[in-house]
């Protein structure tokens, strides 16, 4: 090993494998970070391409949300409007109520004169049947039955 060609030999090894080394260093980052690059593209396309489905999924979402909301202002205007044809009719049935009132009123107020009005009728029976008894004795035996009550419809009778 004391040979200058040994030597030489050596370092001309030591100077290949170091710069083999290092050249396949070189390839090998070159290589790994072309990989990254190409994965990170790839991954950055997939995410672009899953943020644009995303984005069209939520604008068909939003687009239904849009359509249901519309829906529903269209029955709430018909609920207002039904609010509306209901507070008339409540209004209505109201004034219906205050005269079926009155009529009722009214008509009590003509059962007491038509209570009235049979009362006198009674009595006057009564009396014309008395006058007809002092006046025509005879014809009021002769009208009356064997229970002693009228054989015929008499005033005041209902046939």
């Amino acid at each position: 090993m004391t040979e200058p060609q040994i030597w030489t030999a050596l370092g001309i090894l030591a100077a290949a494998l170091t710069g083999m080394i290092a050249v396949a260093t070189q390839l090998m980052m070159r290589t790994i970070a072309a990989q990254f690059d190409g994965f990170g593209g790839m991954f950055a396309v997939r995410v672009e391409a899953l943020r644009t489905e995303m984005i069209a999924g939520f604008e068909k979402v939003h687009l239904r949300f849009e359509a249901v909301d519309r829906q529903f202002e269209a029955v709430d205007r018909r609920f207002e409007h039904m609010d509306e044809r209901l507070d008339g009719m409540d209004k209505r049935l109201d004034g219906m109520e205050k005269r079926l009132d009155g009529m009722d009123k009214r008509l009590d107020g003509m059962e007491k004169r038509l209570d009235r009005v049979e009362l006198r009728l009674d009595g006057l029976d009564g009396d014309v049947r008395t006058l007809m008894a002092r006046t025509m004795p005879l014809e009021a035996t002769r009208a009356r039955g064997a229970d002693g009550g009228p054989v015929g419809p008499g005033i005041g009778d209902a046939t």
